[in-house]
């Protein structure tokens, strides 16, 4: 399995360093873009939600292999049609997980971290959820639809990045 997201790390970090810079030497009107304590308050919510999204991972794995193993047809991974209605579940899902996250409180609640800073800028993006638990239910019928469940989390990734 291809971890689409730790790969996208270096990528990422000079992005920030880049909008970054560009926020200090070419700002518009006023606007200060980072601020040292929400930058490193969002960098310590995105490595806590990695920390524990990797036991995490290992309960998904092991639901979704379960829920696999009784779906009533197995999709072809070297079918690009496969790939195609991944793509296009996978979607729905996030749709469903970020809309149900924004309407139901009990799912606002761990999910309004990811809005809780003042400042707009690629920082931001990591203010994950530490309750990656809540979205199960969401990716749960892929697997049910025969989508294997390796892909699935590569699709995850791919689309996280």
């Amino acid at each position: 399995m291809i971890p689409a997201v730790v790969y996208a790390i270096p990528a990422f970090v000079l992005l920030v360093a880049v909008e970054a810079l560009s926020y200090r030497f070419l700002p518009d009107d006023d606007e200060r873009g980072y601020e040292l304590r929400d930058t490193v308050t969002s960098m310590s919510m995105g490595a806590g939600s990695q920390v524990i999204a990797v036991p995490w991972k290992v309960a998904t794995i092991v639901v979704y292999a379960a829920v696999y193993t009784v779906a009533p047809w197995h999709l072809s991974p070297a079918s690009g049609w496969t790939w195609l209605l991944l793509f296009l579940g996978d979607d729905l899902a996030y749709y469903a997980y970020h809309r149900a996250h924004h309407r139901v409180r009990v799912l606002w609640a761990s999910h309004v971290v990811h809005h809780s800073s003042l400042r707009f800028n690629l920082s931001t993006a990591l203010r994950q959820t530490w309750t990656p638990m809540t979205g199960l239910p969401f990716w749960l019928p892929l697997a049910l639809l025969g989508v294997p469940p390796w892909m699935i989390l590569i699709e995850q990734a791919v689309s996280l990045v």
